[in-house]
């Protein structure tokens, strides 16, 4: 009949409910329902005209500091920073921004100076490729002169020592004897015979 159809139905659609509520109440229910609720969160900020600007920036960055992203330098070069005839060294990240590289009219690279003793940080400047000087060291070397002060030196970036030559004094033979004026001794006076000796 259709009460008995009715009944069972209502049944089934209580089991289900049922079974759903102990899904939700179980142990992923908190993620889930924590997602949701910062979802409709984000949403509501990002509809206010000032605080989204600013939230979607502080995002980014929390987003890329909090993640398992890093930062790869892709060489070592040295630039003329903050004037010229100083040389500084720093890492280039990758090209700069477009309307630089318009300006500047040729390739602009961004590169992080760092600062000794911590070398992770710094700041990022822009400079056209064809004022920096790519240097032979690596990564790791140009990590270790920063953490140094400069004292560490990449074995292949020393300035070569000047080799001092040890002069030997050399033993020359002198002609003539060492005492004496050269002449050759007198002869030794001869000798008295014992017989001829005056008796006392």
């Amino acid at each position: 009949s259709i009460s008995a159809w009715s009944a069972a139905g209502s049944e089934k659609i209580s089991r289900i409910t049922r079974r759903g509520a102990a899904v939700e109440s179980g142990p992923g229910a908190a993620g889930g329902v924590g997602r949701l609720i910062w979802t409709y969160a984000e949403s509501a900020i990002h509809r206010l005209p000032v605080i989204s600007n600013v939230y979607s920036a502080v995002k980014q960055v929390t987003d890329f500091a909090f993640s398992d992203s890093e930062i790869h330098f892709t060489r070592v070069v040295a630039v003329e920073y903050p004037r010229r005839g100083v040389w500084s060294m720093g890492f280039v990240t990758g090209e700069s921004m477009l309307d630089i590289r318009n300006a500047a009219n040729e390739p602009v690279l961004s590169v992080l100076m760092p600062t000794s003793p911590m070398p992770a940080t710094g700041f990022v400047i822009s400079v056209p490729k064809s004022q920096t000087i790519d240097l032979n060291i690596t990564i790791d070397q140009a990590i270790q002169f920063c953490v140094s002060c400069g004292v560490v030196v990449p074995t292949n970036q020393q300035q070569p020592k000047p080799v001092t030559g040890l002069v030997t004094a050399q033993h020359i033979q002198p002609d003539t004897p060492p005492e004496g004026d050269g002449q050759p001794a007198p002869p030794e006076p001869p000798g008295i015979p014992q017989d001829d000796q005056p008796s006392s």
